[in-house]
């Protein structure tokens, strides 16, 4: 939930602790009038962003940082207000013992259920450039550092749809630093084992691509599999249709040019800013965005690390051009490192496509 080893912790929680502290004094004296409130919260809040950006090892750890303050240190706030307000205010005790059940609540849901709440959305798309139906499987952003009965569970239920096609677009196993190369490594050989127990393979191919936290060793993580990697741009020619796989560069250039065919086209890369350019192709598949993570209500996704627009990078199944889909994945795992381990209203996902020959539709 919140990595209590890395060094910003200890002293971002002294200071929102020890400010906590100072507001029950403050309380303790000024109870009894309502506005005292009102600037407790304010200066928690504005000391509690404060704190975070100047301790913050970089962007990830700030938001981690912000969620330290906002749940487990924001609950406490409003369960001080709570006490003290009791003494004078009823309806204003219901209001701050409402906010503490709604962060628990927020909390519990963000922290310990979203994050393994896997969707399998299927979706059918129609194409005059195929023969006959083909069900592919887009599994996105596993993103591990401890391989897990999850990941077990997700690969299952991804083969459990049968698809004959299978793209993975990056995001295979992540470790800190501090936990040293050799803990990568050895997750690494346990995802491949975990590969080859589920048995991973489709009958018209995996296709797998290098995501933004892979090494340059990353195909080792296939070795001994059916799954044909991209450790360079280039395009594979099957019977029916063509794939082509995109290094992490290209998958980020907003003016990648796909190469043209004629047969129905699947491209795949782990960024999705190359949809914005030539979008020469039946499938688009990209990930990296987890959907934000944390997607806020009317308003979507704060923060999405790439340049494609909002309304793709929550997760989208959208035709973009006319012939064109993409399909974004949310990504099955979470960003790890610094970053604090939760989903709000964006559940992982795995999403299986029909594509049916125009004929059938």
């Amino acid at each position: 939930m919140f990595q209590l080893y890395i060094p910003s912790t200890i002293p971002y929680l002294a200071v929102v602790l020890g400010l906590l502290g100072l507001i029950c004094v403050f309380l303790k004296r000024k109870h009894d009038n309502v506005h005292s409130y009102t600037v407790a919260c304010l200066v928690y809040g504005a000391t509690a962003i404060a704190t975070a950006f100047l301790f913050k090892g970089d962007g990830f750890d700030f938001i981690r940082l912000l969620a330290i303050g906002a749940f487990p240190c924001g609950f406490l706030l409003f369960a001080i207000f709570a006490a003290f307000a009791a003494r004078t205010f009823k309806f204003l005790t219901g209001y701050f013992v409402f906010m503490c059940l709604l962060i628990a609540a927020i909390g519990i849901d963000a922290f310990l259920v979203e994050p393994k709440m896997l969707e399998i959305n299927h979706v059918q798309i129609t194409s005059a450039k195929i023969k006959r139906p083909m069900r592919i499987a887009v599994l996105s952003d596993l993103q591990t550092d401890h391989v897990s009965d999850y990941e077990k569970s997700a690969l299952q239920k991804m083969l459990a749809e049968k698809p004959d096609v299978i793209l993975m677009p990056g995001d295979y196993v992540q470790s800190d630093g501090s936990r040293g190369p050799t803990v990568y490594e050895r997750e690494k050989t346990r995802l491949n084992q975990l590969f080859k127990e589920v048995k991973l393979d489709a009958p018209l191919g995996v296709y797998a691509v290098c995501g933004n936290i892979e090494d340059e060793n990353w195909p080792r993580i296939f070795a001994g599999l059916p799954v044909k990697c991209f450790p360079t741009s280039e395009t594979v020619e099957r019977d029916d249709f063509v794939v082509t796989g995109l290094t992490l560069r290209d998958s980020f250039d907003p003016v990648y040019k796909l190469p043209h065919t004629d047969k129905f086209h699947i491209a795949i890369g782990h960024g999705p800013d190359y949809a914005l350019g030539n979008a020469d192709a039946d499938l688009l598949a990209a990930g990296h965005t987890h959907g934000g993570q944390v997607q806020l209500p009317f308003y979507g996704p704060p923060v999405t690390l790439c340049r494609a627009p909002k309304e793709w990078a929550q997760g989208c199944v959208k035709e973009i051009h006319p012939g064109t889909t993409l399909i974004l994945s949310r990504g099955v795992g979470m960003e790890r490192h610094f970053a604090p381990r939760m989903r709000f209203l964006c559940r992982p996902q795995i999403v299986i496509a029909d594509f049916l020959p125009a004929k059938s539709q």
